[in-house]
């Protein structure tokens, strides 16, 4: 059975006889379901019990309205009774696609990806209009991108810009930009799928386009994978630098509406030549398709960290405006757990060396705040900075933007000099490596069969103990004012930051290892 627009149509061709496991049991019979979508073809097999099972579960209010099931034969069963039972599940099967509160069950007991799941249980039931046909076309030859991929991406782009009157469901939108935005860092077809994305984004070309934009903007870390940066400085073998920039400009418009300035840069993954690049065309001082490749600032000095635990790095480096200071160190520890020591007040004082104090003044959600932090600029003065906390957080990574704002939600207080840090950025990555370790201090992976040497060691060795490994990278963007709190402090020899980001590495570890010693 097959309607007209269908997106989904089951067919039972044949069975098959399937000796079960227990010991002296007879053959059962298996029902091969043949699922498509469109052109995309998935095989299942059912036996007639779980077909029934499934029956159970769809009220008898629905029941009376679809074609009979076929009934339990319990004294005989024949290869007559099983063709009948073939011809009648797949009426049934077919009747139950066209009731949409059931669909997604349907689909679920099948064992149907999700990704077409979502978009038959958000869309219009089993039927799909004309766009989002295109992009379940799509969905089809992404796995062969590699050798017709811009053939298939250029068939999508005509197909789904000629149809353009309604609008992708929110799950179809959604898929479909997870399939295209991978494909813009694809070298082979990085033209054509940055050439669909701007047209995605932009009205003159797609109605639609605000409703795109958002979806992305709900999705910051998929707005990255296209690797924006790489565009702009034409790095790909086909001129994409036009369409890169004007797509950057567009969310560049899109973060600062929303508030969300400091987005920006972090959707160019940092990239400074990028960034700078960006920033000449947009003044006009570039050619459209200018490959930029000078250098845009100082570089980087970098402290010495030879002796200091989990891989420390630190540099800094002097603008005319500002001082900016970087880091990087490993912590073996979840991405959730090592924001909770850098956002929260009570455990950032436990590693935290310059911090005075620290208050939450106003909590919005759990993605943004006000926060006072002060510190001491030297044995008589305390100076203080007014703070907006942005968070964004996964279970593999965490963004944290601190970043100055003047507000009277936060006083200033009496013989405390109010100043201006500029932007501050902490990003935790899970590198998803597993290690046992040895004691509090230990910084490498061992293997499985060396003995511990410490009444420590054998604690976590006892208990198995097994943690990811994360990443953290840090990003100051200091203001001259706040500068002289840290420049007088970036020497090569000591250094209040690398202390304190060795701090937080071990308060962290500590926790988790004195945890398992209590435990024992």
């Amino acid at each position: 059975m097959e309607f007209v627009d269908t997106c989904v149509v089951l067919k039972i061709n044949r069975m098959r006889e399937t000796l079960s496991d227990a010991l002296f049991s007879k053959s059962f019979t298996e029902y091969e379901v043949k699922i498509s979508f469109h052109s995309m073809k998935f095989l299942e097999y059912r036996r007639y019990r779980q077909f029934r099972e499934f029956k159970e579960k769809i009220p008898i209010s629905l029941q009376d309205r679809l074609p009979n099931f076929p009934k339990k034969k319990i004294l005989h069963k024949s290869a007559k009774l099983t063709e009948e039972r073939r011809i009648q599940l797949e009426k049934w099967l077919n009747a139950v696609i066209g009731y949409k509160e059931y669909l997604e069950s349907l689909m679920n007991f099948l064992n149907i990806p999700e990704s077409i799941v979502r978009i038959l249980a958000c869309g219009g039931g089993c039927k799909l209009n004309a766009g989002e046909r295109a992009v379940a076309s799509l969905l089809k030859n992404i796995p062969k991108m590699d050798k017709n991929g811009n053939k298939y991406l250029k068939d999508f782009s005509n197909e789904f810009f000629s149809h353009t009157e309604q609008n992708l469901s929110q799950a179809s939108a959604g898929i479909l930009l997870r399939s295209l935005i991978p494909l813009c860092a694809n070298p082979s077809v990085a033209y054509a799928a940055i050439n669909i994305l701007y047209k995605l984004v932009t009205i003159e070309s797609y109605r639609w386009s605000d409703f795109i934009q958002q979806t992305l903007l709900d999705n910051v870390e998929l707005l990255r994978e296209m690797k924006i940066d790489q565009h702009i400085l034409n790095s790909y073998q086909q001129h994409t630098g036009l369409k890169g920039y004007e797509i950057a400009k567009i969310f560049k418009e899109c973060f600062e509406r929303k508030g969300m300035t400091n987005y920006f840069k972090y959707f160019l993954n940092y990239n400074e030549e990028a960034y700078q690049s960006f920033c000449l065309k947009e003044q006009g001082k570039l050619c459209r398709e200018t490959k930029v490749c000078c250098k845009v600032i100082n570089d980087w000095a970098f402290l010495n960290t030879d002796h200091y635990l989990g891989m420390l790095k630190v540099a800094y480096r002097k603008n005319e405006d500002c001082v900016e200071v970087k880091g990087e160190i490993l912590i073996e520890a979840p991405v959730g757990k090592i924001s909770h020591y850098i956002k929260n007040p009570e455990k950032r004082k436990e590693w935290d060396y310059f911090m005075e104090g620290m208050k939450i003044i106003k909590r919005f959600d759990d993605q943004e705040n006000l926060i006072w932090y002060s510190l001491k600029k030297n044995k008589k003065t305390t100076v203080d900075l007014s703070l907006q906390c942005r968070i964004t957080e996964s279970l593999n990574h965490c963004l944290i933007i601190f970043n100055s704002v003047n507000t009277e939600e936060i006083p200033i207080v009496k013989n405390v000099q109010r100043v201006n840090c500029s932007q501050a950025y902490y990003e935790i990555l899970s590198l998803g490596a597993k290690i046992r370790r040895s004691s509090s201090t230990t910084d490498e992976i061992e293997s499985e069969d060396e003995s511990a040497e410490s009444y420590q060691s054998h604690c976590v060795s006892l208990a198995n103990e097994e943690s990811k490994v994360s990443k953290l990278f840090l990003l100051f963007k200091m203001k001259p004012e706040m500068a002289r709190c840290f420049v007088d402090d970036l020497s090569e020899e000591t250094s209040v930051l690398k202390e304190s980001l060795v701090s937080l590495k071990k308060t962290i570890e500590n926790s988790k290892v004195s945890g398992i010693l209590m435990n024992n």
